[in-house]
């Protein structure tokens, strides 16, 4: 006997921090999932989270930190392959 497939949940609830570029890249894949299923948008800190456990954020730690704008940059042009203002990394994300 075959095992039967579970249903899809029929909502799901989505946490997102505003300033994050993977919340911005994630987006269309949210969007069309939002087409079968409900979403309910949460925004949170995530910084405060980071400060609550006492943790530091890919930003505050340099090889994270260029690694996140590499792999940004990536990810946007794959998505967005006309997008032509992508900038090279500066000294402050050395």
């Amino acid at each position: 006997m075959t095992p039967a497939t579970p249903a899809p949940p029929a909502s799901a609830t989505r946490y997102f921090d505003v300033i994050s570029p993977f919340s911005y890249l994630a987006l269309g894949e949210i969007e069309d999932l939002a087409k079968s299923v409900a979403i309910a948008y949460r925004p949170i800190l995530f910084a405060g989270l980071l400060q609550h456990w006492k943790h530091l954020g890919p930003a505050e730690i340099p090889p994270k930190r260029i690694h996140t704008y590499r792999l940004c940059v990536f990810e946007a042009r794959v998505r967005y392959p006309n997008l032509s203002h992508l900038t090279q990394p500066t000294k402050y994300l050395m």
